[in-house]
């Protein structure tokens, strides 16, 4: 296949910079690691960050040359009102940037992407938009994705849009996100399980992510309390895998509610690491509404780990899609009790159909898939 000649690429995600070399997000990087293989060189304008990262981050491709675009993440109210500062001077950047390219590609939805959509819309430069998430966004994304949805609606050929579903216009493709290959999926498949599925007295619950507001972990610890109170079950235990900003926050609350002894918090681990729980856990339960698509749910299900999912996110959406391999809970407290108690519940057949049904989807996600569907829509822009 012939290498393109030079991709842009816009995101706004942290690269890590550590010791002059750029560091990002290990499943996010694995994807890169694709795109650096169909273009000679890549430009990425991004957010940059200094500090060590409190989850697992794996080197960028040695031909992404990454840019500090100047836009700082962050939820909180200092956040947002620095962010908005910054987002004055933003388009203009962008235009500068669009104006030279051949070929882009954005990573949407986000404030970023939403100025280059803007901007690309008069420029019409080829770029391929990879929408991570439902299509149009869930209410809990904001009001920016919606805009940069609208936005994109009106975009024309020269702008292939890859999304988690089916859209009815000729630019837009459907796919599902890449996580592994088929030599890993083959490689978990084979790792120890030592899973109890016979004693549901020794089923393991485990949550994997960054301890961050935006992953929703307080409903797991509320949720844990009511579920005690309901069941009389005070030997119950829930293990959190990550670290981050909210993991006081949740101490604390664990503490006020007595549950110190049911919330294990694990810390964050490497991928491998992480992957080797799964495939002794379980159930995977994913509290967070503003997922775009957790990819630790490929995970769950390559190493046979149930997910257990809240209905209102993104990830419930891709989950369906994929023929439901796992639960769905409302995000309350009595919604989660119940859910638990569900899946304890869970005949062996449904247990296996779950399984199965994983399986199945995982193996038509793959990196090589992927690969064939970016090859397939690069091609469509350049017709």
């Amino acid at each position: 296949m012939t290498k393109r000649d030079r991709l842009t690429l816009i995101a706004h995600l942290p690269h890590i910079s550590i010791d002059g070399k750029f560091y990002s997000y290990e499943p996010y990087v694995r994807e890169m690691n694709l795109w650096s293989e169909l273009f000679e060189s890549i430009d990425l304008y991004t957010e940059v960050v200094y500090d060590k990262p409190s989850f697992a981050v794996s080197p960028m491709p040695s031909n992404i040359t990454i840019y500090d675009l100047g836009i700082t993440g962050g939820g909180d109210k200092k956040s947002r009102l620095r962010r908005f500062f910054q987002t004055t001077i933003l388009p203009i950047r962008l235009y500068r940037i669009i104006r030279k390219a051949k070929y882009l590609h954005f990573r949407s939805p986000g404030y970023t992407t939403f100025f280059a959509n803007v901007v690309n819309y008069f420029l019409k430069r080829k770029v391929v938009i990879k929408w991570a998430t439902s299509f149009p966004p869930q209410r809990a994304m904001g009001k920016i994705s919606k805009w940069e949805a609208n936005l994109i609606l009106k975009s024309s050929d020269n702008t292939q849009v890859m999304c988690y579903n089916d859209i009815s216009k000729r630019n837009f493709h459907f796919f599902f996100p890449a996580l592994f290959s088929n030599k890993e999926l083959n490689e978990i498949s084979s790792l120890q399980d030592n899973t109890n599925w016979e004693d549901v007295s020794q089923y393991r619950f485990i949550c994997v992510g960054r301890l961050h507001p935006d992953k929703n972990i307080e409903l797991i610890v509320r949720g844990l309390r009511r579920y005690i109170d309901q069941t009389g079950d005070n030997d119950f235990q829930i293990e959190l895998i990550g670290d981050g900003p909210s993991r006081s926050n949740i101490e604390d609350l664990a503490q006020h509610l007595g549950i110190s002894k049911n919330l294990i918090l694990r810390g964050s681990l490497p991928f491998k690491e992480v992957l080797h729980e799964l495939k002794n856990a379980n159930f995977l339960i994913m509290p967070g509404v503003n997922e775009g698509w957790g990819k630790v749910i490929n995970e769950a299900l390559a190493a046979n780990c149930i997910p257990i999912v809240v209905s209102e996110g993104n990830g419930a959406s891709v989950l369906k899609q994929m023929g439901s391999p796992g639960l769905f809970f409302e995000a309350h407290e009595n919604g989660f009790s119940q859910i638990i108690q569900e899946a304890i519940a869970l005949s062996k057949d449904k247990i296996n159909r779950f399984i199965k049904v994983g399986a199945e989807a995982n193996s038509s996600m793959t990196l090589e898939k992927f690969k064939e569907k970016l090859s397939l829509v690069l091609e469509t822009l350049d017709k």
